[in-house]
């Protein structure tokens, strides 16, 4: 294509709308979500390694509490 049929804007167009089609924005965990937060944190948890055996039991008997209390399974 000839230089003065070319769209200078076309490259930065195209990328546009490919990062609009492939990009989302993380949605937000809500602030009274505690579920997910403590779904996530039993996770987790068994691999922090900076935590002993005791502080993993002992962890892991606090967020099995507040799952039931939740209703979480």
């Amino acid at each position: 294509m000839p230089p003065r049929q070319r769209d200078p804007e076309l490259a930065d167009a195209m990328y546009d709308a490919v990062m609009r089609a492939i990009l989302t924005d993380m949605p937000a965990l809500a602030s009274d979500d505690t579920t997910a937060a403590i779904v996530a944190f039993r996770t987790l948890a068994p691999r922090i390694p900076a935590l002993t055996e005791a502080e993993r039991n002992l962890l892991a008997e606090w967020l099995e509490r507040a799952s039931a209390s939740e209703g979480v399974r």
